[in-house]
């Protein structure tokens, strides 16, 4: 009797309301929730890595941003390194020829802390990695010049910002009584540094934008010193091959305003890449000029590139043991 009067209940109520509306919430609930709980648990429990993994399978443009005096443009692509399972964020300078885009460097990228829903597998919403140096040739450049200027060295001076990878690793790594000026002659890419690559700024960790040769007079003039100096700053080349040092760092002129720029037992760290022999050879004789003796060249084996290294001393056990430190 129950029975009967239970179901005798159900007919009536469903005679109530109808039937296509009872059809209709049934379709709603079966179908659409599973859905919309499997899309709560996806953007709430798998990791964005994860999810980038099987959807990331092109390079994503974050921002393009036109150098009309360099009829070119800077070009920031964030991609997934498949074999880390890393996100990378590169920064490109693409020539509206038809020369080949020339890399400006890389670093990781992760979510902003907090960021919830869809924004999290939004990589243009993504921040840079300050903490962990990704690995690479380029990167491996980046560790060996971070390595060789890690000294008691307090004030700092670097010509060429690239990605600001260089210098922003060296802002975390700075003493209190530490100071870093990075001079740099494109506005450009100090904002897309800036804006996209995490750039660190503050009173002891400046970027200035300046043609070289203008800043090396403006420090002259006021006699600066500094500690350390170190120059990565590529050498413009219509063809499809980018050399470093810049030509201006090159000039044995301004070898010898550099030279007056340090202060005693201070040193100065040359990258060098791309270059021939006897291109080599040559910037090598000009640092040579100014700094005597004291100059070396490394060349580790992990990286086709080299690095001078040249100190503003007489005593040649000093530059000996500073030369050792820095390389070892």
């Amino acid at each position: 009797m129950r029975r009967s009067a239970a179901l005798t209940f159900v007919l009536r109520r469903l005679k109530r309301l109808g039937l296509w509306r009872f059809l209709f919430w049934s379709f709603i609930i079966f179908n659409f929730l599973p859905v919309a709980l499997l899309t709560y648990h996806i953007q709430t429990t798998i990791s964005p890595l994860e999810f980038l993994l099987k959807d990331m399978r092109e390079p994503k443009t974050v921002i393009d941003v036109p150098i009309p005096s360099a009829n070119a443009s800077l070009v920031v692509l964030d991609m997934i390194n498949v074999h880390q399972h890393l996100v990378e964020r590169w920064l490109y300078v693409r020539y509206s020829s038809d020369r080949s885009d020339e890399e400006l460097g890389y670093g990781l990228i992760w979510p902003k802390p907090g960021v919830a829903g869809i924004d999290r597998f939004n990589t243009s919403t993504w921040v840079a990695n300050q903490v962990v140096l990704p690995s690479g040739e380029m990167c491996n450049d980046i560790f060996i010049m971070l390595k060789m200027s890690n000294r008691t060295a307090f004030r700092k001076l670097s010509f060429g910002l690239n990605n600001g990878m260089l210098h922003s690793f060296h802002g975390t790594m700075m003493r209190d009584n530490g100071s870093l000026v990075t001079v740099e002659q494109s506005a450009e890419l100090i904002h897309v540094s800036r804006r996209w690559f995490g750039l660190i700024e503050n009173n002891n960790n400046k970027v200035v934008h300046s043609a070289y040769g203008d800043w090396i007079d403006q420090e002259k003039r006021k006699n600066a010193v500094y500690d350390q100096i170190i120059i990565r700053e590529r050498e413009e080349s219509d063809g499809d091959v980018v050399y470093y040092p810049n030509r201006v760092f090159s000039d044995a002129s301004t070898v010898r305003k550099l030279y007056r720029l340090l202060k005693e037992n201070g040193f100065i760290i040359v990258y060098i890449s791309r270059r021939d022999k006897s291109e080599r050879e040559n910037i090598f004789s000009t640092y040579k000029a100014s700094f005597g003796e004291h100059c070396k060249v490394l060349e580790p084996s992990k990286t086709q590139n080299s690095y001078l290294f040249c100190q503003k001393t007489n005593n040649s056990t000093t530059f000996e043991k500073i030369h050792r430190g820095a390389f070892s």
